[in-house]
C-alpha cells in the first residue's frame, strides 16, 4: 500500500499554480478558451521574468501558517516547463528568468521541513506530436493549419515519460506527484503504462510504495486519482463529482477539484469558493495562489 497516511494527516497545504500564463494574467486555460495560436503565445517567453518569485519566503509563511506540504506546477497544459528539462527549449531557463524555478522551490520548502510535491500535466498544447485538430481543448482545435496534422502520439509519450523521469530523478525525494488530466480519447492506458516510469532508476528515496501496479489501466485510474491527480476530467465523467468524504483533500478526488471549485486566493477576493463540499475540520484544505493582474502589480517593489 502506498504511503498516503501522511497526506490524510497533513490536511493543510499550499498549491502554487502558475506558469507562462501568468504573463497575460488570464488563467491557465487562457490559450484554450481564447484559441491563442502558438506563435502569439510564445511571445510571453520574452517577458517571463517572475521578479516576485520567492519560494523561501513562501515556504516560511507556509510553515508559520501550519501547512505541511506544497505542490508546484512543474508543467501545465501549455507545455511550458518551470524546470530545466533536457528534452525541450520551452522552459524557464530560456526566458529572462534564466533559472530552474522548480529547483528553487524544492530546496526552499524542504529547508522549512515541508513535504514537497510536483504537478505535471499529461496534456501538452505546445508539443508538435500532441493531437490538436480533433481535440476538444487544444487551442488549435478545428483549425485549417492542423487539419492535415501527422502526429506521432507515441513520440509524445516518450517525451512525457522522459520528463517525468527527470522530475523523479533530479529533484530528490518527491512526496507527491500530481498528474492532470484525462478525458475521452486520452484515458488510462492511452497514456501508456506509468509502470515504466516507476520502474526506471530514480532518486534512492523515490522508491515505489507497493501499490504502483494499480496505475495500469482502469484500476490504475482510480488509484492515481486517489494519489493526487485528475486522470479523468470531471466533465467527461459526471460520476467523479461525488462529495468529498471527511478526512480527504478536495483536490484528490477529481470531481471537486474543478476550475470553479478550487480553493483560491485572488488578491482581495474571497478565499473560499464553493466550499460546501469540504467537511472541516476533518477535511483537508489546500490554498491555490492566483496571479495578480498586471495593473494591480504596477508600482510594486521589485
Amino acid at each position: 500500500m502506498a504511503d498516503i497516511q501522511w497526506f490524510c494527516d497533513a490536511r493543510f497545504g499550499m498549491f502554487i499554480h502558475w506558469g507562462l500564463y501568468a504573463v497575460p494574467a488570464k488563467g491557465e486555460w487562457y490559450a484554450s478558451i481564447g484559441r491563442v495560436p502558438p506563435e502569439r503565445y510564445e511571445e510571453y517567453l520574452r517577458t517571463f521574468d517572475p521578479v516576485d518569485y520567492d519560494p523561501r519566503a513562501w515556504a516560511r509563511l507556509a510553515r508559520q501558517a501550519g501547512m505541511k506540504y506544497a505542490v508546484l506546477t512543474a508543467k501545465h497544459h501549455e507545455g511550458f516547463c518551470l524546470f530545466d528539462s533536457a528534452y525541450t527549449d520551452y522552459k524557464a531557463t530560456n526566458t529572462p528568468a534564466g533559472r530552474d524555478l522548480v529547483r528553487e522551490y524544492v530546496d526552499a520548502f524542504r529547508a522549512e521541513g515541508l513535504r514537497v510535491g510536483l504537478y505535471y500535466s499529461l496534456v501538452d498544447w505546445h508539443h508538435p506530436d500532441y493531437p490538436a485538430y480533433n481535440d476538444p481543448f487544444h487551442p488549435m482545435r478545428g483549425t485549417d493549419v492542423r487539419r492535415e496534422e501527422r502526429c506521432d502520439f507515441s513520440r509524445y509519450l516518450d517525451y512525457m515519460h522522459a520528463q517525468v523521469r527527470e522530475l523523479c530523478t533530479n529533484y530528490g525525494k518527491l512526496d507527491l506527484l500530481w498528474f492532470d488530466f484525462s478525458y475521452d480519447g486520452h484515458c488510462g492506458e492511452d497514456w501508456r503504462l506509468i509502470l515504466d516510469i516507476f520502474a526506471a532508476p530514480r532518486h534512492p528515496a523515490q522508491q515505489p510504495a507497493g501499490g504502483e501496479r494499480r496505475l495500469a489501466g482502469k484500476p490504475a485510474l482510480r488509484r492515481a486519482h486517489a494519489l493526487g491527480g485528475r486522470l479523468r476530467h470531471p466533465r467527461a465523467d459526471p460520476a467523479a463529482r461525488a462529495p468529498v468524504p471527511p478526512g480527504r483533500d478536495a483536490g484528490l478526488l477529481g470531481g471537486v477539484s474543478d476550475h470553479e471549485q478550487q480553493l483560491r486566493v485572488h488578491g482581495r477576493g474571497p478565499v473560499l469558493q464553493n466550499g460546501a463540499h469540504l467537511h472541516p475540520p476533518a477535511g483537508g484544505m489546500r490554498l491555490k495562489g492566483g496571479q495578480l493582474p498586471a495593473e494591480r502589480r504596477a508600482g510594486r517593489p521589485r
